[in-house]
């Protein structure tokens, strides 16, 4: 291949929408026109790796054709069988790893012939192509062809009716899909699964090395959980990051030993016992929700909190672990009352878990922090001087937003959001940039709650929305810049440590000392 210009440089593409902007438009329309541009070249880039995937496709056609005359139990155990030659090829042409082009292979013939409608959601633009690789990882291990079709077309609806599609969202909703439609397909690939429960170890640069633990989903989301819980325990001067405190409090827990605060204050008050953190920890909560059906036998799956959708079996299997509280859900309650009688700015246990459950995560397009971890937001602002004014505490009004996400909305100039209940009984959030680009999200659980929409609201329209009660905007301890630039005085005073701390070691000379260089 020639490392030349292309053709495609050369290309005028204001007819897919990705030509120059033009610097007539008022700024507020620039923006919107630039933004455009941003998505519109991502579908580009799908329906690009769409057509990449045909041709591989039929790469593996030509390939197997002519393998057609020889021995067919010999050539499906040859090292070198079709596929793999074709996966050469690839790898030749786009000078990417085996794996990655194996990878290719894999997905071309996804795309073709394992599930065609979700392809086409990559030619369409609908999902990205990292998102299409969920899509074909989540449907692997599903070998019943007629169940495929239908987790193909079902999925594919699923998705183009979804609203915005991030890699979380979509990956989720294809493990939805397949519970619901391959249950015993669902708990085979469970049992299998556990054959891969271990602990691994590896150095990732800087002498710095991750370790990783595969588990239950259930038990995984539980550690972290206790994790966050330890890492809590320090004062407001800790000066490490978020990051480096679970890191640090992960740690200490592996090797039993005491996570303390990094703040260096001798009388710092955020000390905490082994006996005060196995309380923290013993006071946890990893929600799982289902059907009242799928206790008694049913294969509806549920939803585990920060996971997605759990086969029926897993539910059950974790409702009959000793240290398991289980309690009903009535969404019949939430036609009495949203909102606790004593403080009506805070929904009633019924309806917090109602909605969180409903969303699944941070409702802000491409986020996907998990729904408990979230603030619940009013999403017409509360009127803490007059309620009845105001937004209401019910589920029609609240959605859960991540820390930084709801900062945003407090606090950035001009972001809008919205929630609205279309005629089907479907609620749908929308986030609309200060330029009013506008995304629009279906709640990610709708299967697993249908019928919340159709609630009859006991509350009228807001008539004087509340002024948000946030104190002040949090303020960075450093700019973007300056920690940048901080970032890179760490990087090359580790470098000169290095180079100090042992003997240079050279390449070499090129030329001999006598020669001129060739500059």
């Amino acid at each position: 291949m020639s490392g030349g210009t292309t053709a495609w440089a050369a290309m005028d593409l204001s007819a897919v929408g990705i030509g120059p902007v033009s610097e007539g438009l008022a700024e507020p329309d620039q923006m919107n026109a630039f933004l455009r541009v941003v998505c519109d070249t991502r579908a580009g880039e799908s329906y690009l790796m769409w057509r990449r995937y045909m041709a591989i496709a039929e790469m593996v056609d030509l390939a197997v054709g002519w393998a057609a005359d020889a021995d067919a139990d010999r050539e499906a155990h040859r090292v070198l069988e079709p596929r793999t030659m074709v996966a050469a090829r690839v790898q030749v042409g786009l000078s990417v790893g085996s794996g990655g082009a194996q990878a290719m292979v894999d997905r071309a013939e996804a795309a073709r012939d394992r599930i065609p409608h979700c392809g086409e959601l990559l030619r369409d633009g609908v999902v990205s192509v990292q998102t299409f690789s969920l899509l074909v990882f989540e449907t692997a291990a599903v070998t019943d062809r007629e169940l495929l079709a239908l987790i193909d077309l079902t999925l594919a609806q699923a998705l183009r009716e979804l609203g915005a599609v991030s890699n979380s969202r979509a990956q989720k909703t294809a493990r939805s899909v397949v519970r619901r439609i391959d249950p015993e397909g669902a708990r085979r690939d469970r049992e299998q699964a556990r054959a891969a429960e271990r602990v691994q170890s590896f150095p990732v640069g800087g002498d710095m090395a991750t370790i990783a633990i595969t588990g239950s989903c259930e038990d995984v989301a539980q550690a972290e959980a206790g994790v966050e819980a330890t890492a809590a325990g320090v004062c407001e001067n800790d000066p490490r990051s978020v990051a480096a405190r679970r890191s640090a409090a992960a740690l200490a827990r592996l090797k039993g030993v005491a996570f303390t605060c990094a703040c260096g204050a001798d009388d710092c008050a955020a000390r905490l016992s082994q006996e005060e953190i196995d309380a923290r920890c013993a006071r946890l909560v990893v929600h799982v929700v289902c059907p009242g059906s799928t206790l008694e036998g049913g294969d509806e799956p549920g939803v585990l909190d920060g996971y997605g959708a759990i086969d029926a079996g897993l539910v059950r299997d974790i409702v009959a672990r000793e240290d398991v509280a289980v309690r009903a859900l009535d969404l019949a309650e939430l036609s009495k009352a949203t909102a606790r009688a004593a403080d009506r700015y805070r929904p009633t246990a019924a309806c917090e878990v109602a909605v969180r459950t409903l969303f699944g995560q941070c409702t802000w397009p491409g986020c996907s922090r998990q729904a408990w971890r979230c603030d619940l937001d009013h999403v017409c602002e509360y009127n803490h001087a007059d309620p009845a004014a105001g937004g209401a505490t019910c589920f029609c009004n609240l959605n859960p937003k991540c820390e930084f996400h709801h900062l945003i909305k407090t606090f950035g100039e001009g972001w809008l959001d919205d929630q609205v209940i279309d005629a089907h009984g479907v609620i749908w959030t929308e986030v609309s940039t200060p330029e009013g680009f506008t995304v629009r999200s279906q709640a990610l659980n709708t299967w697993l709650l249908p019928d919340l929409g159709l609630i009859p609201c006991t509350h009228g329209e807001p008539l004087v929305p509340g002024v948000p009660v946030a104190g002040e905007e949090p303020m960075r301890t450093s700019t973007r810049l300056e920690a940048k630039h901080a970032y890179r005085m760490r990087l090359r005073a580790e470098h000169r440590r290095a180079a100090q701390s042992g003997p240079v070691k050279t390449i070499a000379p090129m030329f001999d000392d006598d020669t001129p260089p060739p500059y």
